[in-house]
């Protein structure tokens, strides 16, 4: 979910590799250990009941299970609700480095106690590049965050990222776009690049649980589109590394005829790919949260039997397909259900685009033509 803690292993750091026919070379594991916040930001939809220590599931198990039977150079996300990552969650990031899972942690700044940025400081210099910080930060003024961010200050995040860049930690970001701050984007990508930020993950704003009332809404996708490829295309080499997974670097790589990759972070494109909630229950991936997706659970199921089962395999077959009608296809159905006439809208129009560039889009590969519209890895 958008706005909570989250330790996630990113792209920068072990860029994901894809083959030609669009399978990913590395898995990616994202594990949830909190199912409850507390910062109350506006967005997020977060309403899973809060378990005690004594009730949680092996979570240390199953990172041990998943870097063992995952290919080398994969990667683990850990979740945690924005209730403060602790020693549970440290312990959980230092199994996952050690074991050769490449680990970064995403917070919104504020629930990051010292001795947790100590710890991972001390992974960081056992094991360079091997764990860093995504951090929530969704403006380039306070007055633009907290619009969605109500209770998290501006400066207290800003103050974050810059004390562990200067500490050598790897940081990004996620900016959340909203019907209130795509206008602010190119100045938003000028600062934090300014700050050191490596990279900036650009997620629509969903419109359920606390965003469908909150006034704001999905941006408008049309103007994203454009937003994201005119700050690539005229931004600096910086601003082009940090962008080079979203819309504008999909855009830029289809033009010189260079993308053959879809959404990598998706169940589609890797049998490796899995999301274990608070409870221990399993999913193919995060947006697939839902009891009809349910695979099984890490207390009585092993992950060679989920990857094996007949229902596993024909979801993967499912979303492979796609959706839409034009050359592109979105990279998750389930990501536009909510919208799926502004989706396909901005699909359409992104394809346009395209053709005015000259792009031969049927002479791509199938996985070339999937686009993600809030892709992160």
């Amino acid at each position: 979910m958008i706005g909570q803690a989250v330790a996630i292993v990113k792209g920068n750091l072990n860029p994901r590799m894809v083959s030609l026919n669009g399978q990913m070379e590395q898995g990616l594991a994202i594990v949830e250990t909190e199912g409850t916040c507390k910062l109350g930001c506006l967005h997020c939809n977060i309403d899973v009941p809060k378990q005690g220590d004594a009730t949680k599931p092996d979570f240390l198990h199953f990172v041990e299970e998943y870097a063992r039977s995952s290919p080398e150079g994969s990667n683990l996300i850990l979740k945690n609700a924005a209730s403060g990552l602790r020693n549970r969650e440290l312990e959980l990031v230092r199994r996952s480095v050690e074991r050769g899972l490449f680990t970064t942690i995403t917070t919104e700044g504020l629930t990051v106690p010292e001795y947790f940025q100590d710890g991972v400081v001390a992974l960081n210099d056992e094991f360079p590049g091997r764990v860093g910080y995504t951090v929530s930060l969704d403006g380039s003024a306070e007055l633009v965050h907290r619009q969605l961010r109500i209770n998290i200050p501006f400066d207290r995040v800003v103050d974050f990222i810059q004390k562990q860049i200067k500490r050598g930690v790897y940081v990004e970001t996620n900016f959340v776009a909203h019907s209130g701050n795509l206008l602010d984007f190119k100045s938003y990508v000028d600062f934090v690049t300014g700050l050191g930020v490596a990279k900036v993950n650009v997620l629509p704003l969903q419109e359920i649980g606390a965003a469908a009332r909150n006034g704001l809404g999905t941006p408008d996708l049309i103007e994203m589109v454009d937003v994201l490829i005119d700050t690539y295309e005229t931004g600096t080499p910086e601003t082009k590394e940090a962008l080079e997974h979203t819309i504008g670097g999909y855009f830029h790589r289809m033009k010189k005829g260079a993308e053959a990759s879809g959404c990598e972070g998706c169940p589609a494109g890797s049998r490796d790919m899995i999301m274990i909630d608070s409870r221990g229950d399993i999913y193919p991936c995060n947006s697939l949260r839902d009891p009809q997706f349910k695979q099984g659970n890490i207390g009585v199921s092993s992950l060679a039997d989920i990857y094996q089962s007949e229902r596993f395999r024909r979801l993967q077959d499912q979303l492979a397909q796609g959706d839409g009608d034009s050359p592109l296809k979105f990279g998750c159905p389930r990501i536009i259900e909510k919208s799926p006439e502004k989706y396909r809208a901005a699909l359409d129009y992104l394809n346009s685009r395209l053709e005015e560039s000259g792009i031969d889009l049927s002479a791509l590969p199938e996985h070339g033509r999937r686009v993600c519209f809030a892709r992160t890895f």
